[in-house]
């Protein structure tokens, strides 16, 4: 076999091909190692961010419910029947946030936690026994028997508690957790906590950082919420106007560049107020008076970086920040900066204070919550009742001037008392440019001048201003003197929102009497308050020089009220006649109803009747807001429009026009009277049962009132009250048989309900009962006039006796009545 041995030239051509291919697998291999590497890296950032959405979303769903981990931070204590003060919240001493009694904060310390990066940038503490909830609360001393105090301890417990959850929930990133402080629970608590007040930079003028933010594996829990200042008089660090209630904003979220530059522009461009990376929390509340007892009116707290979790109904935003770091060798940076965001609103885990309490909605609107009330010792109670309307007679509206005024004691007013359910409504007025506060209030009553037989031991059970509760208790003796209240009850007073705005705005302060039946009128006219003074200081006041301070003129205002009608002399009854109350004709079986505000200046009311005979129109006296802070004649009432779809549907009905050049003609001052106008033709409202007529008021505008630039509120109309007969066309006067007829007031006498923001609650209000403001489905009464009226069974009432137990009060609408 011819063996032949490869030629040089073979060789020479072998060893060029393996060169090729080490030349090219040269070139090939940093393309290949990029995307393997590329591949990897993609894939555990992927997973990091990943983890990071899923993190922030378990926090603040966490953060929602108002839970924390009690097993760790274990903040329950029980306080044994004669514990001595001294010693109550001893044993506290051992948990994350002690509370105790007496005054165990420590020694206060400003501290610059930026060093000499930036020595303008401090922070009070205090490092006592109560140290940390003295610190995160503006220097506040926590008192174990405060029930807010109390609260505020489990939020800082909140905060510990969403942070692990975001740990724990982002566990299978590559975070680089530092491990917690040795020490006692609260040392490690204090530097999780305050570890966001930042460390200084190298470099003065940079921003602010925080422990280890330039490190691979740094991972940060940002918590922020919308709650609202906690202290009395205190204002926004950024600037932020007071709201209509008062209150600015105790936190503010900065996420991004834009919020961090509309920040600077807001505060003059000062730097200094802007010296943290976003995302951050700002510490916003600029204390102003301490706390009742303390003395720290000048905490240095405002501007710093901080954390909260909110109160019930406060949103809460918790944003989540991770270096994420780099394991492959592309040479492009240690660690990606990650950053995830997710908000919520807080959940009602715990009891508000907002007048949920003591304050209803509109009567058309749903039920009015009320404490349970107390029964009377020893006197049955009927389980069928039936609840009669409001009887009373009109009450005036006292005008504020139209041109706003200076802070002066007679641009204020406290007037137009009146009755809704087992509650009473007083108007505050202020027609002066300055915010006023309410600083005592001093309520006289005429004790149970009418006692129904069932209901001997009425009580005041609580009051409020603007819808938010300041007093809750029982009182069965006049007077309510807000200067009286000690203790837990004068720290909420003091803490509640009592301010009643200026230029021209009114407030509405309510009050609950319970044991009086489902209708305090029934019991009480609007003359047993007189004598009721009300106390009001001017919030701000601004000096020649332009600056503002804390005002120094104090008001005593009287609640202002009609001369009282002579009594009327009632016949002796004789023999064995027992003494009934007469309701007016319409008063049992005929109501108007608040609907709402419509376009070109309409309101739009409702007639109900329920009677099986037409309701002859008769008179009325229209109580409306007339704007003080706009020009005079700016708008007015133009007409009274029954049937119809709409003010001006075709087949609607004008009843009555103001006196006026037409086409404005109008009458611009409130109360409107159908004397003050053209009555242009009778009317009645048709049979029922259940017969609905519309009532349109048509005023001179083009917009909706309840709009800008009039903003009228439905209970602005409070008082308005129409007289309508319940027999034939001039009948009702009482004869043939019909009772007399008279006033039939407006449901609208309610004040709104509380902002989609409400306030933290300092004290729970009692617990709520609910209670329906008008019947629905209620059996009416017996009372059938036609030629063949048919005999009904009549309900038997049954008779429980309840001596001392306490129970529900009687509902409307909820016992049998008459068929």
């Amino acid at each position: 076999m011819d063996r032949r041995q490869p030629t040089e030239q073979t060789l020479k051509s072998t060893r060029r091909n393996k060169g090729q291919t080490l030349a090219e697998f040269a070139l090939t291999l940093p393309l290949l190692l990029l995307l393997v590497f590329g591949t990897v890296e993609f894939g555990r950032l992927f997973q990091a961010w990943v983890t990071l959405q899923n993190a922030a979303r378990e926090a603040t769903r966490y953060a929602t419910t108002g839970q924390y981990d009690r097993a760790l931070y274990n903040l329950d204590f029980e306080t044994p029947v004669g514990t001595p003060p001294e010693q109550i919240g001893a044993g506290t001493l051992n948990q994350v946030v002690p509370c105790v009694a007496g005054d165990q904060r420590g020694t206060s310390e400003v501290v610059s936690p930026a060093g000499t990066a930036d020595a303008t940038y401090t922070i009070q503490t205090w490092r006592g026994v109560e140290g940390l909830y003295a610190t995160w609360f503006n220097g506040e001393d926590c008192d174990p028997t405060n029930d807010d105090h109390l609260e505020r301890r489990k939020d800082i417990a909140r905060m510990l508690s969403i942070m692990d959850v975001a740990y724990n929930s982002a566990d299978g990133a590559s975070l680089n957790v530092e491990a917690l402080p040795g020490g006692t629970v609260q040392e490690a608590a204090w530097q999780r906590l305050t570890r966001v007040w930042g460390v200084p930079r190298r470099a003065a003028g940079e921003p602010i950082p925080m422990a280890g933010d330039n490190e691979p594996g740094w991972f940060n829990v940002m918590i922020c919420s919308t709650r609202f200042n906690i202290f009395e008089r205190s204002t926004a660090y950024d600037g932020t106007p007071a709201g209509d209630r008062g209150e600015t904003p105790r936190f503010r979220t900065i996420l991004d560049e834009d919020d961090l530059n509309a920040f600077r522009d807001a505060t003059n461009g000062q730097t200094v107020r802007s010296r943290f990376e976003a995302p951050f929390c700002l510490n916003n509340e600029v204390m102003g008076t301490p706390p009742p007892g303390q003395t720290n009116p000048n905490v240095t707290q405002a501007g710093a970086r901080w954390l909260d979790p909110g109160a019930p109904g406060d949103r809460v935003v918790v944003a989540l920040q991770f270096n994420h770091p780099l394991i492959t060798p592309l040479g492009l940076a240690p660690w990606v900066r990650m950053e995830v965001r997710r908000s919520g609103v807080n959940e009602a885990f715990r009891a508000s204070r907002a007048l949920a309490a003591v304050q209803g909605s509109a009567p058309i609107g749903g039920g009015i919550d009320t404490p349970t009330p107390r029964p009377p010792t020893n006197t049955p109670l009927p389980t069928n009742t039936a609840t009669a309307t409001p009887t009373e007679s009109p009450t005036p509206t006292v005008s504020p001037t139209p041109t706003p005024s200076p802070f002066t004691c007679s641009a204020l007013a406290v007037n137009n008392p009146s009755f809704v359910g087992q509650r009473f409504y007083m108007q505050m007025a202020n027609n002066s440019v300055a915010t006023a506060v309410l600083t005592r209030a001093r309520l006289q009553w005429r004790e149970n001048p009418n006692p129904p037989e069932n209901d001997p031991d009425m009580f005041l059970a609580a009051s409020a201003l603007n819808s938010e509760t300041h007093w809750t208790g029982e009182l069965t003796t006049s007077p309510f003197d807000t200067d009286l209240l000690v203790g837990p009850d004068r720290d909420v007073f003091l803490g509640s929102d009592r301010l009643v705005r200026g230029l021209g705005n009114v407030s509405v302060y309510e009050g609950l009497f319970l044991n009086a039946t489902n209708n305090l009128a029934n019991v009480m006219t609007i003359w047993d308050f007189a004598g009721s003074q009300f106390d009001f200081r001017e919030l701000l006041r601004t000096n020649p020089d332009g600056t503002m301070v804390l005002g120094d003129t104090v008001c005593t205002v009287q609640l202002q009220l009609p001369t009282e009608p002579p009594p009327t002399e009632e016949p002796t009854p004789g023999g064995n006649a027992t003494a009934t109350f007469t309701p007016n004709c319409a008063s049992n079986s005929l109501r108007v109803e608040w609907v709402g505000f419509e376009t070109f200046g309409v309101v739009r009311l409702r007639v109900v009747n329920d009677r099986y005979q037409p309701a002859p129109f008769t008179d009325f006296s229209i109580v409306w807001p007339v704007p003080a802070n706009l020009p005079a004649n700016s708008v007015g009432l133009q007409k009274v429009v029954v049937e119809g779809d709409n003010a001006n549907s075709p087949n609607a009905i004008t009843i009555w026009q103001a006196n006026g050049t037409p086409p404005n003609n109008a009458d611009y001052t409130s109360p409107t009277t159908r004397g003050e106008g053209q009555w242009l033709r009778d009317y009645s409202f048709p049979a029922g049962p259940n017969s609905v007529t519309n009532l349109f008021l048509d005023f001179t505008h083009s917009g909706t009132l309840n709009s800008a630039p009039f903003n009228f509120q439905g209970f602005q109309f409070n008082g308005t009250q129409f007289t309508i007969g319940c027999g034939s066309r001039g009948g009702g006067g009482g004869g043939g048989g019909q009772p007399p007829a008279g006033p039939i007031f407006l449901a609208t006498n309610a004040p709104p309900g509380p902002t989609n923001t409400p306030r933290p609650s300092n004290t729970p209000g009692p617990s709520p009962t609910p209670t329906a403001t008008r019947p629905s489905n209620t059996p009416r009464p017996t009372n059938t006039p036609g030629p063949t009226p048919t005999p009904r069974p009549t309900n038997t009432p049954t008779f429980t006796p309840s001596p001392t137990v306490r129970s529900l009060p009687t509902l409307p609408g909820s016992g049998g009545g008459e068929p």
